[in-house]
């Protein structure tokens, strides 16, 4: 397989799951209540939950396309296409563990069974996953893409020298 290819099934696997947070993230957000009853204190946690997701949303999506407009673009070295790859791949990763933290947690209201291993333990383990590798592989993604860009601008700037 041509390390293109590769990237291009990436970055495209990092669209998807961006997509599928943003839907997961306007899901949580509407279920939200706005209803005077009660403290507003489970609503705001819902709320601030909804909010981190669409973030996290927003930067697999970013290191999603830094990854295809870099391919796209750019002369990339071997190194410069894995440490892109691998930020949108940690991305996708951390979105994955998300999406099964949440049906983990929800698997002892689907199977109504008092099961004697904490799924919340599981899911809460998961979720903090979730936030480590969107962070490390945001975090990743932005020093690819300045590496490519500082890179592209050597480049220019040396030929533009020798002629």
């Amino acid at each position: 397989m041509r390390p293109s290819t590769r990237s291009i099934g990436v970055a495209a696997g990092g669209i998807l799951a961006a997509l599928a947070t943003f839907v997961y993230s306007w899901s949580t957000l509407s279920s939200a209540s706005t209803g005077p009853r009660g403290d507003g204190f489970v609503a705001g946690l819902l709320v601030a939950f909804g909010l981190a997701l669409g973030l996290a949303a927003t930067f697999v999506a970013a290191s999603a396309l830094i990854l295809a407009v870099a391919e796209r673009f750019a002369r990339l070295e071997p190194r410069q296409r894995l440490i892109l790859q691998l930020g949108a791949a940690a991305n996708v990763a951390g979105t994955v563990l998300l999406f099964l933290g949440s049906g983990l947690g929800r698997l002892p209201q689907w199977f109504e069974t008092s099961v004697s291993v904490s799924f919340f333990d599981v899911t809460l383990y998961l979720w903090g996953a979730w936030v480590a590798l969107t962070l490390v592989g945001t975090a990743v993604s932005v020093l690819g893409g300045l590496w490519t860009i500082a890179g592209a601008l050597m480049q220019r700037r040396s030929a533009r020298t020798s002629v």
